[in-house]
């Protein structure tokens, strides 16, 4: 059955065959449709002018106007009414031809099962309400999309007085982060040149007591002159370490196409030379390559090599690997060892700068090499991270920025 209410349906019937016509109307009356009658063509289109019904039934031959061309006045006058072609089993052609001007479906007479009136009817009437339905939603969508493009004009103008409050704000930040560069610099420049002058000094004298005075103090006053040097030693670590950080924070990236494998063996290279007793066995993936600053990244490199130089120096068969793998189509890069690892539960300190996981006593540095390492990583648009277990080495992962 139908889904459109039959009473509020107007159906046309045109047809030059009385005997035709009333035979429809009565079965379509049954049905509780509304019928109106058109006895040739010309009556028809009149009557359709009139009533505007919701659908036509529609003879090919009659005296007058030809079915067709009637057919081509209704399409005219409303293309959205359905019409079903009524045609004689000798007229198959112009059957199809209505069809092809815009006829909904054809039904042969004689008509002998009006069950197949009934079922044309009912399919054409529903595909009907579905296209009123759709033109219903799309007058809608219409204007909410007028509604929402009125909303949007008014929240890009909110948006522009925005950004011209942000810019404000980042000219206006622009010029104290300068300030606050060229304070930095000055820093810089205060530690390498004015603090290591005093540093050298104290290094220097210490060296000639020992030098010179070794017979004239007893051993405690020589051990606490080596406590003097090294932490003279330490101090001037230390200020290379901040130096390096600064200099990581500052400048340009001049990103190129860098040869990563290479930067890797030329340091672990360097240190098998200056250490040439460790015995150390490093795997390098060749050809890596990444778009970065070679310059940034060495230093990054140095600090995280460096690491697991030292860490794997009480460990026997001590090995250290690079190289990268792929997830989600990114390139993740990593620097392997097996040595004395770390808890994983202070993994947050790991980046921070002063910040160590293992005593002096134990492993000489810093604690600024990490932070070192996170800033170029940083800069680079990029992401590092590590996994660890105690005494059983550590693998430190970090990404570039595909644009960096």
């Amino acid at each position: 059955m139908t889904s459109v209410e039959p009473k509020s349906v107007k159906i046309l019937t045109i047809d030059d065959e009385p005997g035709i016509r009333e035979t429809f109307r009565d079965f379509l009356e049954d049905l509780d449709y509304e019928v109106i009658e058109g006895e040739n063509g010309r009556h028809g289109l009149e009557i359709f002018k009139k009533e505007l019904p919701d659908l036509v039934l529609l003879d090919l031959r009659m005296p007058e106007i030809d079915g067709l061309e009637v057919l081509a006045k209704l399409k005219e006058e409303s293309p959205n009414t359905p019409i079903i072609i009524v045609s004689g089993t000798g007229v198959i052609g112009d059957a199809i031809r209505a069809l092809n001007l815009g006829a909904w479906d054809y039904i042969l007479k004689p008509v002998v099962d009006l069950g197949v009136l009934r079922h044309s009817v009912e399919k054409v009437l529903d595909r009907a309400r579905l296209i009123q339905e759709n033109l219903a939603y799309q007058e809608n969508l219409e204007e909410q999309v007028s509604k929402r493009t009125a909303q949007l004009h008014q929240a890009n103008a909110e948006i522009n007085d925005l950004n011209k409050q942000l810019e404000a704000r980042v000219a206006q930040r622009t010029i104290e982060l300068t300030a606050a560069n060229k304070e930095l610099e000055s820093f810089a420049y205060t530690v390498s040149h004015d603090l290591r002058a005093p540093l050298r000094a104290i290094n220097n004298f210490t060296k000639i007591i020992i030098d010179e005075y070794t017979d004239k103090l007893d051993s405690e006053g020589q051990l606490y002159l080596q406590y003097l040097l090294e932490g003279s030693k330490e101090m001037n670590s230390l200020i290379d370490g901040l130096l390096t950080l600064s200099r990581s924070s500052r400048g340009e990236i001049n990103s190129e196409d860098v040869d990563i494998s290479k930067i890797v063996v030329d340091i672990l290279k360097a240190k098998t030379t200056l250490e040439p007793t460790r015995n150390i066995i490093y795997t390098v993936m060749p050809d890596i390559s990444g778009r970065c600053d070679s310059r940034l990244i060495k230093t990054m490199l140095e600090n995280l090599i460096g690491n697991a130089w030292k860490y794997t120096r009480e460990t026997a068969n001590s090995h250290i690997d690079f190289g990268v793998k792929q997830e989600n189509g990114q390139d993740i890069y990593f620097v392997k060892d097996n040595g004395a690892g770390f808890d994983m539960a202070y993994v947050d300190k790991l980046f921070k700068p002063f910040q160590r996981l293992h005593q002096v006593t134990e492993f000489e540095g810093t604690g600024i090499g990490l932070a070192t390492v996170q800033r170029i990583i940083h800069r680079h648009g990029g992401k590092i991270w590590a996994e660890s277990e105690v005494d059983k080495g550590a693998t430190f992962y970090f990404t570039l920025a595909t644009d960096s």
